[in-house]
C-alpha cells in the first residue's frame, strides 16, 4: 500500500494524509466482505457424500456459542419424545431395544453439546465420537427392529465399523430403512402416508446436516438437524408394528 503524504505548509513537515487512513479502511471492509460471503460450495456430489460419511471426527464446529450451545441441547430433547412416542408402540425385543436406543442417544447429545470447544476441547473431541456412535447403534437397532432385508454379515459388519467410521453406518442404515419403508408402504396403503411424512422430515434432516457441513457458521442449522432428525425417527413407529405383525405371521 502506497503512502500518500503532503506537505504541511507552516514548517514544511510531513503528514501522512487521510487518504492512507481510508485507503487502508477499504481493504479492511473488503477483506471483511470476503470472509462473510466465503462460502465452501462442493462442486460434486462425491463431495456432498464425503460429508456425510467421512466427517471430521474432532470437536466439532457447533456450539460456537452460548446461544448455539443451549439451542443444541435443549433440541436434544425431542429425541426423548421420539423415544416415548416409539416405545408406546413397541410389542416385542426388537422394537423395545430400538426405543431405548434412541433414549440414549437423546442423552450423548445432550452431554456432548453441553460442552464448549473453547473450554472443553478435549471433553468435547470424546463425546462427539460417542454421540456420532450411538446415532450409529439406533441406526442398527432401526434396521433390525424393521426386519429390513440386509446381506448376510451386516449386522456383525456394522458392529465392527461403529466405533471406526459411525457416519458411514448411519448413512447406510438410513439408506436401507428408507428401502424398506417405501417397499413396505407399497404393498400397505395404510403405510403410505406416514411413509410420505417420514421421507420428507428424513430429508430435510439430510439437508440441513450437509448445510452445517459446508456452511458451518449458519445460525441455529445443528439444532434443525436435531428437530428434523427426531421426527423422522418418530415417524418410524407405524412400521415398527406392523412389521412385527408380519413376523408373527410367518
Amino acid at each position: 500500500m502506497k503512502e500518500v503524504q503532503v506537505k504541511m505548509q507552516n514548517g514544511g513537515h510531513l503528514e501522512t494524509n487521510k487518504a492512507l487512513h481510508l485507503e487502508g479502511l477499504k481493504a479492511v471492509s473488503s477483506a471483511g466482505l470476503k470472509q462473510t460471503l466465503k462460502l465452501r460450495v462442493p462442486e460434486k456430489p462425491s463431495d456432498i457424500l464425503n460429508a456425510m460419511i467421512y466427517p471430521d471426527l474432532g470437536p466439532g464446529s457447533c456450539d460456537y456459542c452460548e446461544r448455539e450451545k443451549w439451542a443444541n441441547v435443549l433440541t436434544s430433547i425431542p429425541f426423548v419424545l421420539a423415544g416415548a412416542h416409539l416405545l408406546r408402540h413397541s410389542h416385542d425385543k426388537r422394537s423395545k431395544t430400538f426405543s431405548g436406543s434412541v433414549f440414549g442417544t437423546a442423552a450423548a447429545s445432550g452431554i456432548f453439546h453441553s460442552f464448549r470447544k473453547d473450554t472443553h476441547p478435549k471433553h468435547k473431541t470424546v463425546f462427539r465420537r460417542i454421540d456420532y456412535c450411538s446415532v450409529a447403534t439406533s441406526m442398527v437397532l432401526l434396521l433390525h427392529a424393521a426386519r429390513a432385508e440386509v446381506p448376510n454379515g451386516f449386522y456383525t459388519a456394522a458392529a465392527i465399523m461403529t466405533p471406526i467410521n459411525p457416519l458411514a453406518v448411519s448413512t447406510l442404515c438410513t439408506g436401507a430403512i428408507q428401502q424398506a419403508y417405501r417397499k413396505r408402504a407399497n404393498d400397505a396403503p395404510a403405510l403410505r402416508n406416514h411413509h410420505r411424512l417420514h421421507q420428507v422430515v428424513a430429508f430435510a434432516g439430510m439437508a440441513a446436516f450437509v448445510t452445517e457441513e459446508f456452511k458451518k457458521d449458519i445460525p441455529c442449522s445443528h439444532a434443525a438437524w436435531h428437530c428434523f432428525a427426531a421426527m423422522a425417527t418418530a415417524t418410524t413407529a407405524p412400521l415398527l408394528p406392523d412389521k412385527e405383525g408380519l413376523a408373527e405371521l410367518s
